[in-house]
């Protein structure tokens, strides 16, 4: 057993190999394997559980703003800072070369690092568990990005988290906030699953379900936005 990122590996060869740059692998003295293969796969995971996400997220957004978006949260800077946030560059395997010309913060070689974990962490886990890790760090970066404003001139719309838009609705039509309940918490202490129902006005509005607390009310305050939308009662 190995972790990282606070996933845990069953095959800890994988998660070796995710942190083997290309340069390693070529000064290595035996044969070994570099991560560009798991980087690959990890690339194409990430985009199909951020479309998936952001299909299901954002129904009032047309192709072209789901792709923008999209772009925006899987770029190269973007997976690099959650690489620097998450510590990846302390386990890099570079060559001397890389480690002389500080290739343990260049951007390309840190998110292409992120991928190669999200491309192992699939292959031993599944891509449900890949899933319950990345959708909340979608939904923090899209709620940092809509406090800075930073989509809007991209987008054309302006992204509001769904945890405050909810509360604004709320606030504006029955005069109280909704409130959040956790009703189940259950996996090991490094693996959290939180399910948390919102409701409002005496009503269940929503559920969501997320590896951190946060995320999943994130969710539930979605899906009542969307139940709200579909009633006619609030617009897109």
């Amino acid at each position: 057993m190995a972790s990282v990122m606070g996933l845990t590996f069953k095959n800890s060869a994988l998660l070796d190999q995710a942190f083997v740059h290309r340069s390693y692998a070529n000064e290595s003295p035996i044969p070994i394997e570099d991560n560009e293969r798991l980087e690959f796969l990890g690339d194409a995971v990430l985009n199909f559980i951020s479309g998936s996400f952001l299909y299901r997220m954002y129904p009032q957004f047309s192709e072209e703003k789901l792709t923008k978006l999209r772009s925006n949260l899987v770029d190269e800077p973007h997976l690099a800072t959650l690489a620097r946030e998450l510590r990846l560059n302390e386990r890099l395997q570079l060559g001397q070369g890389e480690q002389q010309g500080h290739g343990s913060d260049k951007d390309s070689i840190l998110s292409d690092a992120f991928e190669a974990v999200i491309g192992a962490y699939f292959l031993d886990a599944g891509i449900e568990a890949v899933r319950e890790f990345v959708e909340p760090l979608l939904s923090q970066a899209i709620a940092k990005m809509a406090a800075q404003q930073d989509l809007d001139k991209h987008l054309g719309d302006r992204i509001t988290d769904a945890k405050s838009r909810l509360q604004e609705w709320m606030q504006r039509h029955h005069g109280k906030p909704p409130t959040y309940r956790l009703i189940e918490e259950r996996g090991e202490p490094h693996n959290r699953i939180f399910v948390v129902q919102v409701w409002g006005q005496g009503k269940l509005l929503g559920t969501g379900i997320g590896s951190r607390k946060r995320a999943a009310e994130q969710e539930a305050a979605q899906e009542a936005i969307r139940h709200l939308q579909e009633a006619g009662l609030m617009s897109s």
